[in-house]
C-alpha cells in the first residue's frame, strides 16, 4: 500500500502570524490609504490605484496567531519541515525565512507568488501536487479569494484529498474538506 504524501500549506500574514506592515494606496484624487493585510483582502481596487508594497519587504513587528502556529509546529515536529509550505504574496521570502529562523524552524519551503491574484496560490499548490505526487493538501489562509481558487484544483485533482481553512481573526471560521 502506498503511503500517503501530504503537503500542509500556509499563508503567512494574518494566517501564521499578524504583523504592523501595510499596503499604501495612492488614488488618482491625491489621496493615500493604509491598508492593513485584513484590509487589503476585502479592498476594492478604483481605476488609477497605486499601490506600494515596500513594508512587506520588511519583518515588522511579527506576532504568532496562535491557532495555526500550533498546526504549523505540530506538522514541523511531527513530519519535518518537507510536510510544510508558506505561500504568501509578500514581496519577497526574506521576511519569512526571517520569521521561520527567530522561531527555529529551517528548511521549510517559502514561496511568494508575483501579486496577489488567488490563480498564483492555486497555481503554486497546483504544480507542487504535481512534483511532488501529493495524495492530499491542506491548505490554510485568510483571504476567502485564495481558498476558493485552491478548492477548483478538486476537479483538476479528483483523486487528492483537499482539506481549506478559512482563518479569520486568528482562527478557523470555515473548514472544507473532501
Amino acid at each position: 500500500m502506498k503511503s500517503s504524501k501530504k503537503l500542509y500549506v500556509f499563508d503567512f500574514d494574518d494566517t501564521l502570524v499578524t504583523t504592523d506592515c501595510k499596503t499604501l494606496v495612492a488614488h488618482t484624487d491625491g489621496t493615500t490609504t493604509e491598508l492593513t493585510p485584513a484590509d487589503f483582502v476585502t479592498y476594492e481596487i478604483f481605476p488609477g490605484d497605486v499601490f506600494d508594497f515596500a513594508q512587506f519587504r520588511k519583518l515588522i513587528n511579527p506576532r504568532e496567531l496562535p491557532f495555526c502556529m500550533s498546526i504549523f509546529r505540530g506538522v514541523y515536529a511531527a513530519l519535518g519541515s518537507s510536510a510544510v509550505a508558506v505561500l504568501s504574496a509578500r514581496v519577497s521570502v526574506d521576511p519569512i525565512n526571517e520569521f521561520l529562523a527567530i522561531v527555529g524552524m529551517t528548511g521549510i519551503t517559502t514561496h511568494i507568488t508575483p501579486n496577489p491574484d488567488p490563480r498564483h496560490k492555486a497555481d503554486w499548490i497546483d504544480s507542487q501536487i504535481v512534483e511532488r505526487d501529493l495524495d492530499e493538501v491542506e491548505f490554510f489562509d485568510d483571504a476567502i479569494k485564495n481558498i476558493t481558487a485552491v478548492r477548483k484544483l478538486r476537479s483538476k485533482h479528483p483523486s487528492v484529498g483537499f482539506k481549506t481553512h478559512h482563518i479569520v481573526d486568528g482562527v478557523c471560521c470555515s473548514c472544507n474538506h473532501q
